[in-house]
């Protein structure tokens, strides 16, 4: 057997085993492809027999294939072990929340990361994916240092499973958005049919949670909404704070809660799409 035709079988060997792990719809990083045996002379190959394509320089998408943010993202939280995830209003949408009150308005997916993981993301992800197209969050570890608590896995066609908020974790990002980039109408209606969030998440969330406005508008939404698992939750064990919080302009003052907040009666439309926070 000559050298050439053992070369191009142990290509074929490698490219069938890297094909067969690899998720349609996502991307693979050469450091990833490395980590396989894969080097870039290698991927280079693969390139020239028009099994991968170069989506940007060592960035690989399977020949044909189409890759939407989520496939992107995969990447991002498997490969680069990235600390990013999908939340507020884009996780409860993708869940099968969120959609009834959008009224056709089609939002640009939410993102978030601990701020200073920003640095890491990739400018290739910066490009394609966020810049005019989808907005993206920066926060100031909401949840202290449990950058990951309250999320889970979402599968995407049965294909790849990425990482999004919960329920219980989205609807506080909302809320913590709120109202700069998200009108309290908006989130108000959005929590309205989350009827089975779970106490003991909500609990431990809300005692994690760094910020007093998101765990007093909260407790306030829930109660006013009569939402069932509020009268599991025992408010006297979540340290709210001292003072008074006025969010946004006018409004009414809510004595329990010590909150000066705007009348949700009235319409304060959606958020602006393709908005980076």
């Amino acid at each position: 057997m000559s050298t050439m035709t053992t070369m191009n079988r142990q290509i074929s060997t490698k490219i069938n085993k890297l094909l067969q792990q690899w998720p349609k719809g996502t991307l693979v990083v050469q450091s990833w492809l490395e980590q396989q045996d894969i080097y870039r002379q290698l991927s280079d190959a693969y390139c020239k027999h028009g099994w991968l394509e170069r989506f940007e320089p060592g960035v690989y998408k399977r020949a044909g294939d189409d890759v939407s943010w989520t496939g992107a993202l995969y990447t991002l939280q498997r490969e680069m072990q990235l600390k990013i995830h999908v939340g507020a209003q884009t996780a409860l949408e993708l869940t099968g929340f969120g959609y009834h009150v959008t009224m056709g308005h089609r939002q640009s997916p939410r993102l978030f990361t601990p701020s200073g993981d920003t640095r890491k993301i990739p400018t290739w992800f910066k490009r394609h994916f966020i810049n005019n197209k989808m907005a993206y969050v920066a926060y100031n570890k909401l949840f202290g240092q449990s950058w990951d608590f309250g999320l889970q896995e979402y599968s995407i066609d049965n294909q790849y499973s990425i990482l999004v908020s919960g329920h219980e974790r989205a609807i506080m990002e909302c809320l913590y958005l709120a109202p700069k980039h998200i009108s309290l109408e908006y989130v108000f209606n959005l929590m309205q049919p989350l009827k089975t969030l779970r106490p003991d998440m909500v609990k431990m969330l809300l005692t994690q949670c760094t910020s007093i406005k998101v765990k007093r508008l909260f407790l306030y939404f829930a109660e006013q909404q009569n939402q069932p698992w509020f009268d599991q939750l025992d408010v006297s064990e979540i340290d709210l704070g001292k003072g008074i919080r006025q969010i946004g302009a006018g409004g009414r003052f809510v004595a329990k809660y010590r909150l000066s907040i705007p009348d949700l009666n009235k319409h304060e439309g959606y958020p602006e799409d393709d908005t980076a926070v």
